[in-house]
C-alpha cells in the first residue's frame, strides 16, 4: 500500500548509523531520538530550547493471538498523550496458522482508523513469522488515546513483539 501525503517512514534503529547518508532521517529506538543528517552533521531533531518534548513508547512481548475480522486494540498498544500533534510509529510481528490469510495493522486516533496507515500482511509459507511497520501523522485533544489494533481475514493470528512510539511535532 502506497504511503500518503500525511505519512512518513522512518528507519528505527538500536543505534545511530556508522556512515549516514546526507538527508538520512532515523529515530534510534534506544536514545529515542529522531535523528538527521544534514551539511555533514548529524543532529537531534526536536531538541531545541522550547521545553520538555512529548514522546513516549508502549512495548509488549507477550504472545497475544486474536480471530477478529474487524479491528481490535493490540495488547498493551494504547496512549492517551497531551494534546497535540504526534508523529506515530507502530510496528511488530506477526503470523497466523493458516496460508492466505491476511493481518493488517493499523494506526488509530480518538477511535479513529487514520488514512493511510494501515499495513497488510498475507501469509505464504507455513511457520513464517512476518514484521509490520505503520506510521501516522496524529492530533489529538488529550483525552483521545493513540492506539495499535489488528484484524486477521482467518485463522488465529499472533503477535509476540510490538512496539507503539509517539514524539509531538506540534
Amino acid at each position: 500500500m502506497p504511503l500518503g501525503a500525511d505519512t512518513i517512514q522512518l528507519d528505527v534503529l538500536a543505534a545511530d548509523p556508522v556512515a549516514p547518508g546526507e538527508g538520512q532521517l532515523w529515530y534510534n529506538a534506544i536514545t529515542q531520538v529522531i535523528r538527521l543528517r544534514q551539511n555533514g552533521l548529524t543532529v537531534s531533531l526536536g531538541t531545541g530550547g522550547g521545553g520538555s518534548i512529548a514522546s513516549g513508547q508502549q512495548s509488549g512481548t507477550t504472545s497475544t493471538t486474536t480471530t477478529s475480522l474487524t479491528d481490535v486494540l493490540l495488547a498493551g498498544m494504547t496512549v492517551t498523550p497531551p494534546a497535540g500533534t504526534y508523529m506515530v510509529w507502530f510496528s511488530g510481528d506477526w503470523a497466523n496458522t493458516n496460508n492466505g490469510n491476511t493481518g493488517t495493522m493499523s494506526v488509530y486516533a480518538g477511535g479513529v482508523q487514520q488514512l493511510h496507515s494501515e499495513s497488510p500482511c498475507t501469509r505464504t509459507s507455513a511457520g513464517a513469522v512476518y514484521n509490520f511497520g505503520c506510521t501516522s501523522l496524529v492530533t489529538v485533544d488529550g483525552t483521545q488515546a493513540i492506539e495499535g489494533r489488528w484484524r486477521t481475514t482467518g485463522g488465529t493470528a499472533t503477535n509476540t513483539r510490538r512496539h507503539l512510539m509517539y514524539l509531538k511535532v506540534a
